[in-house]
Order: structure tokens, then sequence, then C-alpha cells
């Protein structure tokens, strides 16, 4: 008899992991970096990994995606933050940007910056031939390589989330009603007396 509750404990137990696995995997596209313009300011630029840019296994994306709209808030030590939207930056002419906007980073220290946006295509080709598809935001942070304020020549990698992510509402559903068929096929056989 305490057999089958462990049995209907594992089956559950199994069924819960296998839930807690799936997520979505992360597309690497393009490098958000702090380049020095001269003494010590510096400006953020985004190097577009995609399309020719590709380069595998680092950034295996051989479509070309285009980044539509974005917005970089830029944090300061002590408090305050400035945004920066896409009009505050130049076309690179490889399907990236370079920020029109240098930071002395001796009077403003930048603690973190977090990238925000959107892009297309959503549907790409990788390195290895196959398909997948992108979800149509992005938001990366960028944080300090070392100690607690960004450094010029800190870069972070901006990935982007594979979509379809798992429905965990379906996968747990499912899992239950496994374990409820279970147990009424059990009651059935005379199992659950």
């Amino acid at each position: 008899m305490t057999r089958l509750p462990q049995s209907i404990f594992v089956l559950f137990l199994s069924t819960g992991l296998s839930v807690l696995t799936l997520s979505a995997s992360q597309i690497p596209i393009a490098i958000l970096s702090l380049d020095p313009v001269s003494g010590t300011s510096a400006t953020f630029d985004i190097s577009n990994e995609t399309g020719p840019n590709a380069s595998a296994p680092d950034f295996p994306a051989t479509s070309q995606v285009t980044f539509e709209t974005f917005s970089l808030n830029v944090n300061f030590l002590g408090g305050g933050t400035v945004t920066e939207d896409m009009s505050q930056f130049t076309s690179d002419g490889s399907g990236g940007f370079t920020g029109d906007f240098s930071f002395d980073l001796s009077s403003f220290s930048i603690t973190s910056a977090q990238l925000t946006g959107a892009l297309s295509p959503l549907e790409i080709q990788l390195s290895d031939g196959s398909f997948a598809t992108l979800a149509s935001s992005f938001d990366a942070l960028f944080s300090p390589s070392s100690g607690n304020t960004l450094a010029a020549g800190d870069s972070a990698v901006i990935a982007v989330a594979q979509t379809p992510e798992p429905d965990y509402t379906l996968l747990i559903a499912a899992a239950l009603s496994t374990i409820l068929i279970a147990a009424g096929k059990l009651r059935l056989l005379g199992g659950g007396k």
C-alpha cells in the first residue's frame, strides 16, 4: 500500500523537475561597450554581431537582425539616471550604433546601464543551418566587469530570448492531469482503499 503513494510521488516529482528544467535559450546578437573617446571620456556603442558580422559559436545569427528601436538607461554612482534613445546614436554602417554623447567618467561614475528595445526580423537562421524565433523585445543589463563602476573598455553581450518559451501553465496542468488519472485508475483497481 505504501508503494502506490510512492509511485505517484515519483511521477509528480519527475514531471515537476522536467517543467523546471525547460527555459528559453538566449541567442547573442550584439555587444554593448563603453568605449574611450579621449582622456577620461567614453561613449556607449552597440556592435551588431549578426548577418555578415556573425562569428559562430559566440554570435551564431547569420541572418541580419535590425534594432528597430532602443533606449539606454545609464545609472550613476550616488543616484541619478540619464536615458538615451535611438536618436542619440549614429549608425556605424554595419547594423550597430555609436553614441553621440560622451560621459566624463572622472566626474560621473556609472554603476550600470540597461538597454531595452525591439528587433526585426524575428525569424532568423543560425550558423548551424537551423532556424530560431527571437522574442520581439530585449532587455540587457550592463554591469561593471570589476569594482562597482563601469570603466572605459568594459563590454557586455546582448542576448535575446529564443521563443516560444514553454507555457508553464499547460505543463503544470498536464502533470496534474496525469497524476489525477493515475490516482483514478488506482481507485478503480482497488489500490486506493
